[in-house]
């Protein structure tokens, strides 16, 4: 049996997931078909709609990740402008309200397929599979802190499968 620095190390390494309506539930919408409808409305009287377009460089599987953000009013949408597949990695909060590394999940999204992670959903970083790529950040914004909360972690890592990766 592993002793306790070898289980809380394993606690936090992952290995990433192809996407599936069951394993986002809870932690992102699919935006997949036409009609959906990116970014709900935040409940802050003076948050606009801020729409970008952000370039993402591949995951390195090598780095651990320590650092998480999420918006805790606001639902935050990623719409590929390219055809790669790229790595969403989230998680809930914990009772003091931090990134709950038990509860981390790492999956592949088909290049074709927008996401949208709910309100205070900690997440990595947007990131690519395997060629950088560009994607439309649809999000809330009322120039206050709470726009966007960061959080330093224990370094986890993720793993992608080597079929999941394009070639």
């Amino acid at each position: 049996m592993p002793g306790t620095n070898e289980m809380a190390k394993m606690a936090y390494d992952l290995v990433a997931e192809p996407l599936s309506v069951e394993r986002c539930s809870g932690y992102c919408d699919l935006l997949a078909q036409q009609g959906d409808t990116a970014c709900s409305r935040d409940p802050r009287e003076n948050a606009r709609l801020v729409i970008e377009i952000i370039s993402v460089q591949p995951a390195d599987p090598a780095a651990a990740t320590f650092r998480m953000e999420r918006h805790p009013t606001s639902a935050q949408a990623f719409i590929p402008l390219d055809d790669g597949d790229y790595l969403i990695v989230m998680c809930r909060s914990d009772a003091g309200d931090r990134p709950d590394l038990q509860d981390l999940r790492a999956l592949i999204v088909p290049g074709h397929t927008a996401i949208q992670y709910r309100p205070a959903i900690w997440h990595v970083p947007m990131q690519t599979v395997s060629d950088p790529g560009r994607f439309c950040v649809v999000t809330n914004r009322a120039g206050t802190p709470n726009d966007c909360e960061w959080a330093e972690t224990e370094p986890f890592t993720v793993h992608l499968k080597p079929h999941l990766k394009r070639a």
